[in-house]
């Protein structure tokens, strides 16, 4: 199965939400990897242009995700999860001896510098929600929703991988009970 991924929509209260959002679907692609679902990132930002090209890339599911962060004890709790995700990221691009793949290691582990600014600012009991849709681009098949919410119980502390890892494997679920 495809899956088509849309930058995801991101609301937070520091830093860079264009790296966050990327930062995001990074994660969301790494955690459904070595499932029986292919990851295609999409690039197209309103629906039906979104579906047209989802349909052109072959994907059975086109897969929307939104996520905010409330500050809740006087940080940002967004900083810390973008710092791990991008670390995450970069530890899975292979090294091998290729040109292309030391650029793209490269370009990866310059995305945890980027957002090094922006992990020092988690706090305590901020809130992160995550929405998730997968929609078919056929009728033949349904989608699924949901939201889920974690709050940082203390500085630091990433919420968001498991938010993350959690939808992915609802996704997965679906998506394979969908084939047979």
């Amino acid at each position: 199965m495809r899956i088509g991924l849309v930058l995801p929509k991101v609301q937070m209260n520091s830093g860079n939400p264009t790296q966050a959002a990327e930062a995001l679907r990074n994660d969301f692609a790494r955690s459904l990897k070595g499932s029986a679902v292919e990851v295609i990132s999409l690039s197209a930002r309103d629906e039906s242009s979104v579906v047209q090209e989802a349909r052109q890339k072959e994907c059975d599911y086109v897969l929307y995700v939104s996520m905010s962060v409330k500050k809740g004890g006087g940080g940002s709790m967004f900083g810390r999860a973008i710092g791990n995700i991008a670390g995450s990221a970069a530890g899975h691009i292979p090294g091998g001896g290729s040109a292309t793949t030391g650029a793209a290691r490269a370009a990866a582990i310059g995305g945890v510098y980027t957002t090094a600014t922006i992990v020092s600012s988690i706090k305590a009991k901020d809130e992160v929600s995550l929405e998730y849709k997968l929609e078919p681009t056929d009728r033949a098949r349904q989608g699924i929703a949901n939201t889920a919410k974690a709050k940082a119980s203390r500085d630091g502390e990433d919420v968001l991988t498991g938010l993350v890892d959690k939808a992915s494997s609802a996704i997965v679920a679906t998506v394979s009970q969908k084939q047979q």
